[in-house]
């Protein structure tokens, strides 16, 4: 590619050479490998929220070179995660595998180095130098790729790889980034069944691997209801009890030392009448769910899809989202009561790409200990996105760091000079970038947030490091998209309005 400006070398050794690159203002990840990789060429032709975009393949002289989407990694680790949002990702995982095997591609290294969990909350599934294509005649794999311990045994030439042999490898992940909490007897089963030696004995997609993770081991709660029948007759025998109380209630049966699943668990109500909000902004609204999240935060989860009709409806069995968000918020509670009637809100303008009707799907959260998700339900109509007759964006002017001395010691926060052009719902991003103008965190609030907080956004120390240079640029996504432009910068260019900060 033209204008190829390498930055640092990622990964190097005699096969392979992994270089981050910046090319026009846009970072990205050149892969030089040793050897064909045609799995690259089907990559490219492909889309998949969860899998990076592939820009551009090339084979010359035994070499192939591939031009890919750098992903930002989490600055938490996936496995610093809580128990529930591991097992969400390992769902997304699973989704993402079922795409690709459906398209005959098998992965082949699945381990935790390859999955990046990313500043949007999302895992991504990485690295196919090991990858390859089902092919139905043959009984082996020609090259024998994998890393050890995390490959099944086929993979190293007992038979040709398939599905399941990624299933195995994400068997051992999951036990890998559960860690202790991997002998738990709901995860200890669906890891020993993904990691079975015979692949005729393991999950046979990875659908099934995700209803396991949902589903509760069927067998043990027989047992346990088979127990308690047998346990109402013991005090009748033994003194003539007419009732069999527990905890001081009959009908009150304490299972605390037993493992929770989502059969045993109440389905929260799904968000009732999801629509766009009536005065045509780009923001979906519906009824709140008190009973979501985790008791002091309601929490809901939504998909967002285009049709090129508004007489289409999407199909989230079958159709890929263009864009997914995690939403809560104290906006089930007033006064530490819950507010029935309250309406949810959702910016959703950000997930808008090409002209088209966009959907979107919701579903309250549930807290995993008493409540379950919700099903998703799909808004009552499409909101048609036209760009013809909108306005050029409002340039954010000055953005700038406001430095504020706190008993625990100094906190940091951005701002820009010109708040009040914007629309109290229009989304403000604040993204920042270190010396080598690489982005290293962003925060994303609307403008009447920013302004209930006196005009500035917060951004943790943790993220800087000392002698680094970091500045802030400025995106801006408008509540009314058919009135008014975003603006997208996604560098911090060298402009005057555009701050350094040494730390």
């Amino acid at each position: 590619m033209e204008n190829c400006e390498k930055i640092r070398i990622i990964k190097e050794n005699e096969k392979n050479c992994i270089t981050l690159v910046k090319i026009n203002e846009k970072f990205c990840v050149k892969k030089e490998l040793l050897g064909e990789h045609t799995v690259y060429y089907q990559l490219k032709d492909i889309s998949h929220p969860c899998l990076p975009k592939i820009y551009e393949v090339s084979y010359e002289n035994g070499i192939t070179t591939v031009y890919e989407e750098y992903i930002e990694e989490n600055e938490e680790q996936l496995s610093q995660k809580s128990e529930k949002e591991i097992i969400r990702a390992f769902k997304e995982i699973c989704d993402v595998l079922d795409f690709l095997h459906k398209k005959d591609i098998i992965h082949r290294d699945i381990k935790p180095s390859n999955i990046i969990y990313g500043m949007d909350g999302h895992i991504h599934l990485i690295d196919f130098d090991a990858s390859r294509i089902i092919k139905n005649d043959v009984e082996q794999d020609t090259v024998l790729l994998g890393t050890r311990g995390y490959a099944p045994p086929e993979q190293y030439g007992f038979a040709q790889t398939d599905k399941r042999s990624d299933i195995f490898s994400l068997g051992i992940t999951l036990r890998q980034i559960l860690g202790e909490k991997a002998e738990k007897p709901k995860y200890k089963r669906i890891i020993d069944k993904c990691t079975e030696l015979n692949p005729d004995n393991r999950y046979q997609s990875t659908l099934e691997v995700k209803k396991a993770l949902t589903s509760p081991n069927k067998k043990i709660y027989s047992q346990i209801a088979v127990a308690v029948v047998l346990l109402a007759f013991i005090p009748a025998v033994l003194g003539g009890m007419n009732k069999l109380q527990f905890n001081g209630n009959e009908n009150n049966l304490d299972l605390s030392n037993n493992t929770n699943s989502q059969e045993s668990l109440i389905k929260l109500d799904a968000p009732d009448t999801p629509h766009w909000h009536e005065s045509g902004a780009a923001i979906g609204v519906w009824g709140n769910v008190p009973l979501s999240g985790n008791g002091r935060e309601v929490a809901y989860r939504f998909n967002v899809y285009r049709t090129d009709s508004p007489n289409i409806k999407p199909n989230s069995q079958k159709d890929i989202s263009v864009g997914s968000g995690y939403m809560a918020g104290n906006g089930g509670l007033l006064n530490n009561e819950n507010i029935l009637g309250a309406d949810y809100e959702a910016v959703m303008a950000q997930h808008f790409g090409e002209e088209g009707y966009y959907w979107y799907e919701v579903c309250s959260i549930g807290d995993g200990e008493k409540y379950t998700d919700s099903d998703y339900v799909l808004c009552s109509h499409p909101y048609e996105y036209n760009q013809g007759k909108a306005k050029d964006p409002i340039i954010p002017i000055n953005p700038h760091w406001i430095t504020v001395q706190t008993e625990m010691g100094e906190r940091y926060f951005v701002s820009i000079d010109n708040l009040e052009d914007y629309d109290d719902s229009d989304i403000i991003v604040f993204k920042f970038f270190d010396k080598d103008n690489i982005k290293v965190a962003d925060n994303m609030l609307q403008k009447k947030q920013l302004m209930e907080n006196n005009k500035r956004a917060y951004i943790s120390p943790s993220i800087f490091q000392k002698d680094n240079n970091y500045r802030v640029a400025v995106a801006i996504f408008s509540a009314f998209p058919n009135e008014r432009k975003n603006y997208l910068l996604d560098q911090a260019l060298e402009e005057n309005n555009l701050s350094d900060y040494l730390f």
